[in-house]
């Protein structure tokens, strides 16, 4: 549909805007005012037995690709897709302010730590049932 993607597009573009540490803070600002967790995810709820309090939960969002197979299977396909979401660390460690190399480590490690989680949620059984 157009229009869905007219928003989606103005979105990707603020993102794709971001040049440096400041301008990466504004994009990261702006997915979670449109309520698109990116790296964290962030809730507001009551503690448990503490109905007069709030408490901010802060937690990573999980795993940057929606399908762990991508991660974990061998085939050109998601080769490629693993290598674009390196490089995109890579951008976003860089944006930072690392230097290139050490933005490369970063995205390795990064990369890495997704593996580890993809490979974690594939062993997992499903909580679904069956109808």
């Amino acid at each position: 549909d157009e229009v869905g993607l007219s928003d989606l597009s103005r979105v990707l573009a603020h993102v794709d805007s971001a040049v440096d540490e400041k301008s990466l803070a504004d994009a990261l600002t702006y997915l979670v005012v449109l309520n698109l967790q990116s790296l964290f995810s962030f809730k507001v709820n009551l503690p448990t037995g503490q109905h007069d309090k709030y408490s901010l939960y802060l937690k990573p969002s999980g795993l940057t690709m929606a399908n762990p197979a991508i991660y974990i299977r061998q085939d050109s396909q998601n080769a490629l897709l693993v290598e674009d979401l390196r490089a995109h660390f890579t951008r976003i460690n860089q944006l930072t302010g690392l230097s290139s190399a050490a933005a490369a480590t970063a995205a390795n490690n990064s990369l890495q730590i997704e593996v580890m989680l993809a490979k974690f949620h594939a062993e997992v059984p499903s909580t679904e049932w069956a109808a």
